[in-house]
């Protein structure tokens, strides 16, 4: 093996070989540790002779599978599947960004929990747990390809969009996470935020200089989301409104984001609160949003039109 420079690929290889036994077994310890789960006793009989064994299980329908690496055999796929089918909930523990695009898909369409394991040169993984493909994704502040945003947005929204219960509005939050996350001044600092009072869709970290921050006008936006195939009403606005008003003057921009239109009556409400304030109430329905999508490349630019259309209206 060459020798280039100073880099030694075989010293490399040693000393950053990739998690082997050792190191899967002290993650599943630390997720262990949190609480709930355990070694299962037995395999999970998934019927016509095929059967699964869970790294670890709670209670007696949630299933985890490691995969430090991000490596998932179509076998385990399959299981995985099998077994989400029969009503168990998956989670799956991950230890490398490293994931292809079909494998993401897989995990969302299985509304797979993701625990995320930090075991690189770590006596004790630190485990993160989220919700979803899509809140580890813009939690973890994990870049996406262009293709690869439009591919797991597109997904969600369609899934959203055909969902009959009342898990539409989660799967419709978690497609506008995605998106969200993936505006370079925009961060996801909070998804399905909950206190005493209030109960916001998605709070984001605005992070800009120079004419963004001033289109933005303040360092938090909030964004609302209705998942409903009426047209959004003037109470969501002025729900955002309120919210917005709480954050004592941080957040002077609201995106008010509808998965089918926004009614004459909301947009009259949006028009009432730009003449009376400073802040920006920003109409995204699901024509706007599919926009975006379409040009993934130009997202950016895509959100700022948007703010720029509700100043000037």
């Amino acid at each position: 093996m060459e020798i280039i420079g100073s880099f030694d690929p075989e010293e490399f290889d040693r000393l950053y070989a990739g998690p082997g036994d050792e190191e899967c077994l002290r993650a599943l310890a630390a997720i262990e540790a949190t609480g709930g789960w355990k070694a299962p006793e037995k395999a999970i009989a998934l019927g016509s002779g095929l059967g699964w064994r869970p790294d670890l299980v709670a209670g007696s329908k949630d299933a985890l599978a490691l995969s430090l690496e991000g490596a998932f055999p179509q076998a385990l796929i399959r299981r995985m599947q099998v077994a989400t089918d029969q009503g168990y909930k998956l989670t799956v523990a991950l230890g490398s960004l490293r994931l292809e695009l079909s494998i993401l898909l897989t995990l969302q369409a299985l509304d797979a929990r993701i625990v995320a394991v930090d075991w690189f040169e770590r006596a004790q993984p630190r485990v993160t747990r989220y919700r979803s493909v899509a809140d580890w994704i813009a939690s973890e502040g994990i870049a996406l390809s262009p293709d690869d945003l439009r591919a797991l947005a597109e997904a969600r929204l369609e899934e959203a969009l055909a969902d009959p219960t009342n898990v539409k509005g989660r799967l419709y939050e978690e497609a506008l996470c995605l998106v969200f996350s993936q505006v370079p001044w925009i961060t996801v600092d909070e998804h399905a935020y909950r206190n005493e009072s209030e109960e916001i869709d998605l709070v984001l970290g605005v992070h800009a200089t120079g004419h963004i921050a001033e289109l933005a006008r303040g360092p938090v936006a909030i964004a609302t989301a209705k998942n409903e195939s009426k047209p959004t009403g003037s109470a969501t606005v002025k729900y955002l409104k309120e919210q917005m008003a709480n954050r004592k003057g941080l957040c002077k921009l609201g995106f008010l984001c509808s998965a089918s239109t926004i009614s004459d009556d909301a947009g009259k409400e949006i028009l009432r609160g730009s003449q009376s304030s400073d802040v920006v109430l920003v109409q995204m329905d699901l024509h706007d949003l599919r926009h975006l999508l379409q040009e993934p490349s130009d997202l950016d630019v895509g959100v700022q039109d948007l703010i720029r259309r509700a100043i000037a209206e």
